[in-house]
């Protein structure tokens, strides 16, 4: 009986090996995953606002003159239809907006010369995980609030 250990032997020390490395790894895995997610809302969101601002200007840019004069006129009806198409995807106030506390005073529409529109947007992003992540007593908190602009300029037609 002076052979090799048996497997079962060599095996016995070795338990809880597995659940202590699971135990390291697993927070740094799920701020790995957390961030990802949170990066892919940042781009999403950045992505949906550039295109209602562009959107939103196309719209200007076909109404802003009125009739055969060649005078952009921005009254506060286009305005309004223009910051609402901006927010809710419709020239009529909807309940729900693309973005999360987007509002009307976000956004600026204005007519830079005599022949461009312009609508500008300055909007926060907000994280899912609040407003700062802590520091634990090593510094300032960090801030998680992410400012988001999108501009967009367009010959008047």
């Amino acid at each position: 009986m002076n052979g090799p250990p048996t497997t079962s032997r060599r095996r016995r020390p070795q338990r809880g090996i597995v659940a202590v490395e699971m135990a390291i790894t697993l927070p740094f895995l799920l701020l790995l995953m957390l961030s990802v997610a949170e990066l892919g809302r940042v781009l999403f969101q950045s992505n949906m606002l550039t295109k209602a601002t562009r959107d939103a200007a196309r719209y200007l840019a076909n109404e802003a003159i009125v009739g055969g004069t060649d005078v952009i006129q921005i009254d506060a009806a286009l305005e309004t239809a223009t910051k609402n198409l901006l927010i809710y995807g419709s020239t009529t106030a909807g309940q729900t907006p693309l973005l999360p506390q987007l509002s009307a005073g976000d956004i600026t529409v204005s007519a830079p010369d005599t022949v461009h529109v312009s609508v500008v947007v300055n909007y926060t992003y907000r994280s899912m995980l609040g407003t700062a992540l802590p520091s634990f007593g090593l510094g300032r908190e960090l801030p998680l609030d992410i400012p988001l602009a999108a501009a967009v300029v367009m010959r008047a037609l």
